[in-house]
This record gives structure tokens, sequence and C-alpha cells, in this order.
């Protein structure tokens, strides 16, 4: 069963995600941002009905499925490594058009970024 918790002016509500953590306890998940507790308690209703059917997808599991469908675009249009993509295109957004405010990118200094190229390279190798 989901609870719905205000965590300042809006509301957030956490569900069991069906799996456990190494100690035993139950691993949560949870969606904030709710300006209801009646819509957030159905929100939560809903994935807890998704976990106990087997038809939830979990977030890193969709954060994955975003990476590979990026490699697959990259893989067909960029390097023409592939002649088409095996992820479905997306149907173009509807509705009034919100520009994306974008962040001011910061100087970095190079060691930092160095040390990420070294330490990815003995991860993954050349390739990754």
């Amino acid at each position: 069963m989901p609870y719905v918790e205000w965590r300042g002016t809006t509301c957030r509500v956490k569900w069991w995600s069906g799996e456990y953590l190494e100690n035993g306890r139950k691993k949560y998940e949870s969606e904030s941002g709710f300006d209801d507790e009646e819509i957030a308690y159905d929100y939560g209703l809903d994935r807890g009905y998704e976990v106990r059917h087997g038809t939830r997808v979990a977030k890193i599991r969709g954060d994955i499925l975003m990476l590979f469908g990026m490699l697959m675009t990259d893989a067909v249009q960029r390097y023409k490594v592939r002649t088409e993509s095996p992820v479905p295109v997306p149907a173009p957004r509807r509705g009034r058009y919100v520009k994306k405010v974008r962040k001011r990118k910061r100087p970095l200094a190079m060691g930092p970024v160095y040390q990420l190229a070294v330490n990815a390279y003995t991860v993954w190798g050349f390739t990754g």
C-alpha cells in the first residue's frame, strides 16, 4: 500500500518496488510534486498494481533502455554501422512548445577531466 507525505508545499507518495535490499529490508520507490493527496495516493496505487501484476519497469531499467535507444540511434545515423534501429522512433511532441532552460556551463580544469578519462579507459577499455 502506498503512503503519502507532505514535503514542503508538495506531496510525495512512496510504494514498495517489489524488491529487497541486501539487509533484507523492502526497497521503496517514490514520486513527488503532487499538489493533492488523493492524486498522489492514486498514483501510488497504480504503481503497486504494476508491481503485483509484473508489468512494472524499474526506474533504473528505464534509464538503461533510454541509453540503449541513444546508442542504436547513433549506430544508424552517425556511424552508419546498422541500416535500421531496433528501437521504434518516438512520436513527435504534441502541444505548445516550451523551450528548455539551459544551464550555464562552468569552466573545468583539465586535471579532473583527464582523471575521468583514465578511469573510463581502465574500466571499459578504448571502446568505452
